[in-house]
């Protein structure tokens, strides 16, 4: 398997990680979106 889509629980990336670790992850794009746009990330971004 090269490529695993998840949310982003670390507890999926470690699941993932132990289990396939030769697998590349991929978050879905709903919560790469939803972090670059969240409150608390949204400033670090911009400075």
């Amino acid at each position: 398997m090269e490529y695993v889509t998840r949310d982003r629980a670390p507890a999926n990336a470690r699941a993932i990680a132990k289990a396939i670790p030769e697998a590349k992850q991929i978050v879905y794009r709903f919560h790469l979106v939803k972090n670059l746009f969240s409150r608390d990330r949204l400033v670090p971004l911009l400075a």
